[in-house]
């Protein structure tokens, strides 16, 4: 037991409602954390960017801008004077929170938790953990002697559309969601699960918690999963936790021990089989399926960008903005192979040059290979924008697309998948001497982050230009990989059968300044 345990902060809070030696080593151990990628750095600027733009709603307010003991005496005395505070400190009872704003309200006080979330939808219920987040704050403050009457979340309102004038108002891409009831209802949970905690962060070492499904997205994944054997049941696809949980407590530890009895899907007991009998799994209709293609076979893929508080005029929050594309073709099995590809580089709307660049280069194409249906996602959006070509390319992905997700996810499984149909998964499992790790930006996000970063007018023109040829690099392997996997499983019917590789014979590259 430590003598000196440190106060529990809101943060630890939400980090033990995940996992309790999550919220160990994050106390104690931050070493052994993953550092963030671009994408959830981009993510945290965003959150802080929302929370800078809450408190232009209410003027007058007062920044409590210190930290520790000094922070918590500037809020009680900032309270006696003013009317709202933002990030004031609390201390009671071992816990310590900062709270986004707090206003005055009568003789009492008004508490608002700012989210990058957007408002839940008529039928949508808020956020557990938000709700959560929130009583913890509650509970805090009253144990401190703060009368809180009220306490509500600030949310990216669902209903707001970027201005054709520009401008940006607050109230307006911002909404107020009342959670009073829903907290209250939740403050004796979590004075119980804040007890727990503090009994966790009080130990001399982080105690033992059963890795599981929920570890995903844990930035101590990689520490707590050293030694993990490859056939566990968490590599399942779509395996609950509970379910892992109720097989261990059964002594079931390993995939291809998984009984016969036990109730499965159909992919996930083609995989218990896959381990149970030491062969990799081949649908036997594979080659038929790879016989419908028409050739010329175009692989296609994009990326996208999306505005928690939207800069396009006329675009909502979140709404997926495409502003790359990359194309390989494959005239016949024995053709050459030929690369197209598209960037916008100058921050303008690249809707319409997305969508007319692709127009021109796919409508000739026997068969458009994608890998999920990501890309017909994309174009419906932009059908539904009216965005010139959009409601075509719809038609034409719709009429000659062949999604190469599903056709591994029913065809084929090998054990290097460890449970992920992901392209990044599949690509170094079928085929070793290719992947992703050569590359500066390795996934989607990331991807996003830097084209943000790309056509930021404070970026110098030397970084737009390496930011321009690692995005160009990402999405062509992206279609690369498909090619390969495309051959690949071509192979696993035939082995005598090859395919030529992702050369370029022929490279077109379409890079507009809008």
């Amino acid at each position: 037991m430590r003598t000196d345990v440190p106060l529990l902060t809101k943060r630890d809070f939400i980090n033990g409602l995940q996992c309790p030696k999550r919220l160990y080593l994050a106390k104690y151990h931050r070493e052994l954390e993953t550092p963030p990628d671009e994408g959830a750095r981009a993510r945290m600027a965003d959150g802080n960017d929302i929370g800078a733009l809450a408190r232009l709603m209410f003027p007058g307010g007062v920044l409590i801008d210190a930290a520790g003991p000094d922070a918590v005496l500037a809020t009680e005395s900032m309270m006696q004077v003013a009317h709202t505070l933002f990030e004031p400190q609390f201390v009671s009872g071992g816990r310590l929170v900062r709270v986004d704003i707090l206003q005055r309200d009568g003789d009492a006080w008004r508490l608002l938790e700012v989210k990058s979330s957007k408002e839940p939808g008529e039928k949508e219920k808020v956020k557990s953990h938000h709700l959560y987040d929130v009583a913890f704050q509650v509970l805090v403050l009253r144990e401190a002697g703060i009368n809180v009457k009220s306490a509500s979340l600030v949310l990216i309102s669902r209903d707001y559309v970027a201005p054709e004038n520009g401008g940006l108002d607050p109230s307006a891409a911002l909404a107020i969601v009342e959670v009073t009831n829903e907290v209250e209802a939740a403050l004796v949970d979590v004075q119980f699960k804040g007890i727990a905690m503090q009994h966790v962060i009080s130990q001399e070492e982080a105690p033992f918690f059963e890795t599981n499904t929920y570890c995903s997205g844990c930035g101590f994944h990689a520490h707590c999963h050293v030694g993990q054997p490859e056939d566990d049941l968490v590599f399942i696809p779509r395996i609950k936790a509970t379910q892992v949980s109720e097989l261990r407590a059964q002594g079931v530890k390993a995939i291809g021990a998984v009984p016969e009895s036990y109730k499965l899907q159909e992919i996930q007991a083609r995989i218990r089989n896959v381990y149970r009998d030491g062969t990799p799994y081949v649908a036997k209709n594979l080659p038929e399926t790879l016989e419908a293609v028409k050739f010329p076979v175009y692989f296609i893929d994009f990326e996208a960008a999306a505005y928690s508080i939207p800069v396009l005029p006329g675009t909502a929050s979140y709404q997926a903005i495409p502003f790359q594309w990359s194309c390989h073709v494959l005239e016949s099995r024995e053709g050459e192979l030929m690369h197209f590809e598209f960037l916008a580089v100058d921050g303008k709307d690249p809707r319409a040059a997305f969508a007319e660049t692709l127009w021109n280069t796919i409508q000739s194409a026997g068969s458009i290979f994608v890998y999920s249906n990501y890309e017909m996602t994309t174009l419906k959006a932009l059908a539904k924008q009216g965005v010139r070509h959009g409601a075509e390319l719809c038609e034409l992905l719709s009429a000659r697309g062949v999604d190469l997700l599903k056709i591994v996810q029913e065809s084929v499984y090998l054990k290097a998948f460890k449970g992920s149909f992901s392209i990044k998964s599949v690509l170094p499992a079928m085929v070793p001497a290719m992947s992703y790790k050569d590359l500066t930006i390795r996934d989607g996000n990331t991807a996003a982050a830097e084209y943000k970063r790309m056509i930021a007018a404070t970026t110098p023109i030397s970084e737009k230009e390496q930011i321009c040829r690692d995005l160009l690099a990402y999405c062509k392997r992206d279609t690369e990989a498909m090619v390969e996997l495309f051959a690949a499983m071509w192979k696993l019917c035939d082995p005598d059968s090859d395919l030529p590789a992702p050369d370029d014979f022929k490279h077109d590259q379409l890079i507009l300044n809008l």
